[in-house]
């Protein structure tokens, strides 16, 4: 993926680069062909995930569903997670520990076992290290 200006921590400190990043993640996946006509599912986790999950659906050309997976502790009026697209999307900013793709998963996993697809701008490479099936495609810059 061509690469643009770096997120900044918060993601919502700079909507302008976040949607950026998000439109090039789209415009990507938007070449996957085995994903055309799909419904996708987009799984985020936090705020920085819910910015880039919102930009994200609006740029593909798929149907498209949200998911938050919340924090430990976290309140909402809503904490239950659908999966209802066919297609697995995790979004967020960058990977650190892994923590957060991980927990996200472990949420998901009694109705999928596995994310399609892994997008995150920064320290994709550190996906391989993690203890998870690996994602069929990893979108990263």
């Amino acid at each position: 993926m061509g690469s643009g200006p770096s997120l900044s921590y918060p993601v919502g400190q700079s909507p302008s680069t976040a949607k950026n990043f998000a439109m090039r993640a789209a415009n990507h996946f938007n070449k996957i062909d085995e994903y055309v006509g799909r419904s996708v599912n987009i799984i985020a986790r936090g705020s920085s995930g819910i910015i880039l999950a919102t930009y994200f659906s609006e740029y593909i050309n798929n149907t498209s569903f949200i998911d938050v997976v919340r924090k430990p502790g976290e309140m909402a009026h809503n904490t239950s997670v659908i999966l209802s697209g066919d297609v697995k999307v995790f979004i967020d900013d960058f990977i650190a520990t892994g923590a957060t793709i991980v927990e996200s998963l472990n949420r998901v996993k009694d109705k999928y076992p596995q994310f399609d697809v892994v997008i995150v701008q920064s320290f994709g490479d550190k996906i391989e290290r993690l203890d998870i099936p690996q994602p069929s495609y990893l979108i990263t810059e």
